[in-house]
């Protein structure tokens, strides 16, 4: 990176640091809060009663032995259900014992906020890697300026930003097995996966670029990294903790889920009405969770295990054409891909693929590129809400317009395998 541009990246990160992470500061934080929560009532004995599980839909929501919890801290937010695996709630219990939440939420709130921007360089990286000769068009300061606006001005980033989501990290991670992948570190590569399925099961599916690519070393290191964190959560947790946990998965797999951030195709079947009735879920309190459910039809599981499926045959196929130096910018677009399969598919799980937003710029020019950011931003940001909720007759306009503007994000950073010229 020439000199001046390496100055220019540095000031927008202060630039956005001293904005973002006192703005961001002192929030509910539900999601993580939910973690913490959880490993308080592990650590009190509560064992797989964390995961509240029961026969009816997937529903959002924390399960009495949370409930607990949250009154001990006093948190009087919403409540959502603890949806990580055991391991972590074993590494968090012992220090609920010596510290309140507020220490852990502020140094998630500063490793975010060096995340998002973190996770639109290693695209930038991503995206001079994919052009010819192994150059973009957008300097890295462009880049960042027009990746971190995308994301923290709409409820992809944003809302990840609020709700300290761990998706953060775990697009971070993505990206950055992508990053190494294509410096050749594949020990590097391999763990970083591993350490993001730890975190979220779906980066699994990712591995298939490795085996199109036929990058054996990369899979060795994600397969030993996985098995040793597996074990390590194993001796920690115990398997209780794990069926408790793999129960839950199933359960989130056949529920039909459906909020004005589930961007999915599967929810958005549930939108136009094709999932049958759906049952709203009110809050802890009483109040309405804008959250719909109801068991997922027969049907509409075929037709997303068909989806993801063909999903994950055009990666690896994509993956075997390319070769070793293959698309970067594959893995962002697989990501997404594999999110709108997926049942329970937010708005965050979307953070890889908007944070290699720009390169749209690189491959289709500035002209027609910059219209395609635009749309897609434009679509997914703040300011739009009121505009879809007005004129989208369904039960949730957001969900509809947010699913469509991922779709096209996710369809036109992979038409190409590089970028196209200005025309």
């Amino acid at each position: 990176m020439p000199r001046r541009d390496t100055a220019l990246t540095a000031i927008l990160l202060a630039i956005y640091l001293v904005l973002a992470v006192p703005a961001f500061s002192g929030l509910a934080n539900p999601d993580l809060m939910a973690a913490w929560a959880a490993a308080l009532a592990y650590a009190d004995g509560a064992g797989p009663a964390v995961y509240g599980l029961h026969d009816a839909p997937f529903d959002t929501l924390a399960p009495p032995a949370l409930h607990t919890a949250f009154e001990r801290i006093g948190y009087d937010e919403p409540r959502y259900a603890y949806i990580y695996a055991p391991l972590w709630l074993a590494l968090l219990a012992p220090l609920t014992a010596v510290s309140g939440p507020e220490p852990f939420l502020l140094a998630a709130t500063w490793a975010n906020n060096l995340m998002l921007p973190g996770m639109v360089l290693l695209a930038w990286r991503l995206a001079r890697r994919s052009g010819p000769g192994g150059t973009a068009g957008l300097p890295a300061p462009a880049f960042l300026l027009i990746g971190l606006a995308a994301l923290a001005g709409g409820y992809v980033g944003g809302l990840a930003l609020y709700q300290n989501q761990v998706q953060i990290a775990v697009a971070f991670l993505i990206l950055l097995a992508a990053d190494r992948t294509g410096a050749r570190a594949p020990v590097a590569a391999g763990l970083a996966l591993a350490l993001a399925a730890a975190l979220k099961s779906y980066p699994v599916l990712l591995a298939v670029i490795w085996i199109g690519q036929r990058d054996w070393r990369a899979l060795a290191a994600f397969g030993l990294g996985g098995a040793a964190l597996g074990g390590l959560s194993l001796a920690l947790a115990g398997w209780e903790m794990h069926a408790a946990f793999l129960s839950q998965l199933r359960q989130i797999a056949d529920t039909a889920l459906l909020t004005s951030v589930t961007l999915n195709l599967p929810a958005l079947a549930a939108n136009l009405g094709l999932a049958g009735d759906l049952t709203s879920i009110f809050h802890w309190n009483g109040l309405p969770a804008e959250v719909y459910v109801a068991p997922r039809p027969g049907w509409l599981g075929i037709a997303s295990g068909i989806g993801l499926a063909a999903v994950l045959l055009a990666g690896w196929r994509r993956a075997a054409q390319g070769g070793p130096a293959g698309d970067p910018l594959l893995w962002p677009v697989l990501a997404g891909a594999v999110s709108l399969m997926t049942p329970v598919s937010w708005s965050f799980h979307y953070l890889a693929t908007m944070a290699a937003l720009p390169a749209l710029i690189d491959r289709f020019g500035p002209w027609r590129g910059g219209a395609l950011t635009a749309t897609v931003a434009g679509t997914l940001s703040f300011p739009a809400i009121p505009l879809w909720r007005a004129v989208l007759p369904v039960a949730e306009p957001l969900q509809l317009s947010g699913t469509l503007a991922v779709l096209v994000m996710v369809v036109a950073l992979g038409w190409t395998s590089g970028p196209r010229q200005a025309g």
